[in-house]
């Protein structure tokens, strides 16, 4: 008996080809029934391919990370199912899903995620937990669903610069120090604050292949992953929550 799922996935662009990711993850997954949801610019060249296969369209500006992670999400909730977030050219396959929802269940957990191997997210403190890249949220997450502030876009904190341990700037490759990404982070603060009880499970040791590198939002990729530890701090400061009150609700596998 297949089980019903909503996968959200964001692809934009002349080489954006939705239907190709979406046959791929039927076959991947042949025990569910999957709901496709796109994320996508206005007036896209792939939004027509995504409906005629039957898929829903969620149009934002693609650039931010508030935005279309905000609509993705509020809109799986009205479906009455848990919910895929991924990038595409992740090596999702059906017995991680089907693993994960067991274990959500039986931790009475939000969310499952995994370690990417391209992403450094190995479990090992805040900024390396869960990535949008690769994770599956139950309905009651996306009944109570976080609001990503604008702050988690690129440059919205100018002036915060990111000290590295020696007491330099860091900059990227394009000579920029610049905030932004880490939304994750932001979410499961925002999940901690709504639910008492809220807890999540990062499996750090199935590693999900990674098929090509994740949009990078304007700065190099290096600089992403990098940054994505730093800025965790400082959402948590953000939010007067310290590290360890943060990771007591994660358990990593």
């Amino acid at each position: 008996m297949t089980q019903n799922i909503s996968l959200r996935f964001r692809m934009y662009g002349q080489s954006a080809d939705p239907v190709s990711f979406m046959d791929q993850m039927r076959a991947a997954l042949p025990s569910f029934n999957v709901h496709y949801i796109l994320g996508t610019n206005a007036g896209d060249q792939s939004i027509d391919k995504a409906k005629a296969y039957g898929a829903d369209v969620i149009t934002a500006d693609m650039n931010k990370f508030d935005e279309p992670v905000n609509l993705m999400r509020q809109f799986a909730a009205t479906l009455g199912m848990p919910s895929i977030f991924m990038s595409p050219g992740v090596g999702l396959q059906d017995q991680h899903v089907l693993e994960a929802l067991k274990a959500l269940g039986r931790y009475h957990a939000l969310v499952y995620s995994w370690q990417i191997a391209t992403q450094l997210n190995n479990g090992e403190g805040p900024g390396k937990f869960g990535y949008n890249t690769g994770k599956v949220e139950t309905l009651e997450a996306l009944l109570n669903a976080p609001i990503l502030p604008d702050y988690v876009n690129n440059g919205v904190l100018p002036d915060l610069k990111i000290v590295k341990d020696d007491g330099t700037i860091a900059k990227d490759a394009k000579d920029k120090s610049q905030t932004g990404g880490g939304e994750e982070t932001e979410e499961n603060i925002q999940w901690k604050r709504r639910l008492k009880n809220a807890r999540f499970i990062h499996n750090a040791s199935t590693v999900l292949s990674m098929g090509a590198k994740t949009s990078t939002g304007g700065v190099g990729y290096d600089w992403k992953i990098f940054r994505k530890e730093y800025v965790a701090k400082v959402y948590l400061a953000l939010n007067g929550m310290t590290a360890e009150e943060y990771t007591s609700s994660i358990i990593v596998l």
